[in-house]
């Protein structure tokens, strides 16, 4: 397994292996109604997941009849809709659509059950069947192998930590793309402490148009935001990074307190939440970058320096004398 997905389990319990996906199992078959579980290969390809549809209306009988037609359905049965077929008609395509949304949470099943028995990922009790309910039905229409993965992953991180990801981040994630999610895993490379620089240095690896698109999935405010640090007189503070292992250092020889800030926008809930099971590398380069910004704006009260970090316990931590040269 890759050591970026397999960091998205270094929270979980790895103790032990409670077999409660079969449980799970159970759920989606009473779900969706006993018989969605049988296994079937009738119209498995009649659907081109590299396709999307892109809808902010309400009014989901129309959606599901538009997606049938996107995804390159057999239109016959609609196309010969009558008073003398009306009924089987559409029986014959909720046939088919049911079908495919059996397949795709099985797929979504299999690939939980193989994470959990990979990582030996430890499983309590789970109780909460309102989340399951409307889990399954947000990832039952997930035909793109990309994003099956990723709901797998939220499904076994929520069994595993109860309360890890709210209703609306379901809701976010049911309207993502595989495209759409490769860009917030960009977001989530540069994001320093949930939050990114306005600016250029931050449009150089994230374009403005991609920013406002994550903003309208729900995963970045662009409210104009204020990060800021007090360094007290003759003293010092930091804005340490986990993720990277390093922190900037921040020195005050002045008699009198500075606030070191910086605009930023910050990542909303649901991006914090997904953040969790998303699969990136921190960009290093980026945190230079924030490093150097402040040095040039407080160069005259505050010494900035960028350093390693080379322990920590999860509260305190050191870091090396050594000074990191930008």
């Amino acid at each position: 397994m890759p050591a970026e997905v397999q960091s998205f389990f270094q929270g979980f319990n790895f103790d032990t292996l409670l077999a409660l996906i079969s449980c799970l199992t159970g759920i989606v078959a009473l779900f969706l109604g006993g018989a969605a579980y049988k296994q079937s290969q009738i119209n498995k390809d009649s659907f081109n997941d590299k396709k999307e549809f892109k809808d902010e209306s309400q009014d989901h009988s129309q959606k599901a009849g538009r997606d049938i037609v996107i995804n390159q359905c057999d239109p016959s049965a609609l196309a010969a809709i009558s008073a003398a077929n009306f009924e089987s008609s559409l029986k014959l395509f909720y046939s088919q659509l049911e079908q495919k949304s059996s397949d795709n949470l099985q797929t979504i099943i299999n690939e939980s059950k193989k994470i959990i028995e990979e990582n030996k990922i430890n499983l309590g009790t789970y109780t909460k069947y309102d989340w399951i309910n409307i889990y399954l039905e947000n990832a039952k229409h997930t035909s793109n192998v990309y994003m099956q993965d990723i709901w797998s992953k939220v499904l076994v991180k929520e069994l595993a930590e109860p309360g890890s990801f709210s209703f609306k981040t379901l809701d976010v994630l049911k309207n993502m793309s595989d495209e759409d999610f490769r860009l917030f895993e960009n977001l989530c490379s540069i994001q320093i402490n949930d939050s990114i620089l306005q600016g250029e240095d931050t449009e150089k690896l994230l374009a403005w148009t991609s920013q406002i698109k994550l903003s309208e999935m729900g995963l970045l405010s662009l409210n104009n935001s204020r990060r800021w640090y007090t360094v007290p007189a003759q003293g010092e503070n930091s804005i340490p990074n986990m993720e990277r292992r390093r922190t900037i250092i921040l020195k005050n020889q002045t008699e009198q307190d500075v606030d070191v800030e910086y605009s930023c926008y910050y990542l909303t809930s649901s991006a914090k939440e997904l953040r969790q099971i998303a699969s990136y590398t921190s960009n290093n380069e980026y945190f230079s970058y924030l490093c150097n910004k402040l040095k040039k704006t407080y160069e005259k009260k505050v010494d900035i320096s960028l350093h390693n970090i080379i322990w920590t316990d999860g509260v305190g931590y050191r870091y090396s004398n050594e000074e990191i040269t930008a």
